[in-house]
């Protein structure tokens, strides 16, 4: 019977040398390493679940807020004005256009937009002119109505011969998920020429005028003019209609006897010490859908 050959092929665990038998501490390694592999990738799955990869479950919020809510433009022949209408500024070289709205009630209220439209625009296009934060650009506790006033310089009348063209407004509110509501409704104001050359004559404490100049091309319908204590714009010392369409434009303080007692010396017509603003409004409201007017505001300091 013959002998069976002995295969010189190595054995595939075999690389050209017999392996030698793993001692005890070589299978505590490899026992290490196989635990050390699982708990790799057990943490790295945690990690994959916990970043949220794969499809995010985080709920986002798509209701944006309501729309806002313009305040409508108050007549001109009232104390306290509402709405949109001109802003007197500071000086009579101030030509500015405040706009006013109701807050929005939601929780998650982040700030608003303001957009404009030149009447000329053939395209009737509005561009945003500012984003309006909340605690930021508005107070609440400081502004129990939300307002802009634009200042842009695009806003004053041609100063030589008058001519000036009105502008668009609308407001959106947005939250903090970025969510834009739909427009406000639109509205119109147009700046004239302002009253200039504001002065008092005759004796603030007793008996005076107020006097100022005016020049136009354009028509107006009247003057209103409104004095309060400069400390509390809100409350009504004097207000007067004055139907004046030409020179001179002066007005007896309290021709009416309409001025509020509240601001009178006990016993006389004459005003308490302090300090006082007063506003001259030109007022053209020929056409009630777009109305046009300037305001020019000055001091003056009654003495103890």
């Amino acid at each position: 019977m013959m002998e069976g050959r002995v295969s010189s092929r190595p054995h595939p665990e075999a690389s050209g040398h017999d392996r030698a038998c793993p001692s005890k501490a070589g299978k505590d390694m490899q026992s290490l390493l196989k635990k050390l592999v699982t708990a790799k990738g057990v943490l790295l799955l945690a990690t994959l679940i916990f970043c949220g990869c794969g499809e995010d479950l985080t709920p986002t919020d798509s209701t944006p807020p309501s729309r806002p809510a313009i305040i409508p433009r108050s007549d001109e022949s009232v104390f306290l004005e509402e709405g949109i209408d001109a802003d007197p500024g500071n000086t009579d070289q101030d030509y500015w256009i405040r706009i006013e709205w109701e807050w929005n009630t939601e929780s998650d209220l982040f700030g608003y937009y303001v957009y404009r439209m030149d009447e000329r625009d053939s395209l009737n296009q509005f561009v945003r002119i500012v984003d309006l934060r909340i605690g930021v650009n508005l107070l609440r506790e400081l502004h129990p109505i939300p307002f802009y006033s634009d200042q842009d310089p695009t806003l004053v009348p041609d100063l030589i011969t008058g001519e000036s063209h009105g502008f668009y407004y609308y407001i959106r509110a947005y939250d903090t998920s970025d969510n834009s509501s739909a427009p406000s409704d639109t509205v119109y104001y147009r700046l004239m020429q302002k009253p200039t050359a504001l002065m008092i004559s005759g004796n603030v404490a007793t008996n005076f005028n107020l006097v100022w100049s005016y020049y136009s091309q354009e028509q107006w319908n009247y003057f209103f003019i409104r004095v309060y204590q400069t400390i509390t714009p809100q409350t009504r010392v004097w207000s007067y209609r004055a139907n004046l369409l030409g020179t001179p434009f002066s007005v007896p303080f309290n021709v009416d006897s309409t001025a509020s007692s509240d601001y009178f010396r006990p016993g006389t017509d004459s005003l308490v010490a302090g300090n006082y603003t007063w506003v001259v409004d030109v007022v053209n409201d020929f056409d009630l859908e777009h109305p046009a007017g300037a305001e020019t505001k000055a001091t003056f300091i009654v003495a103890p």
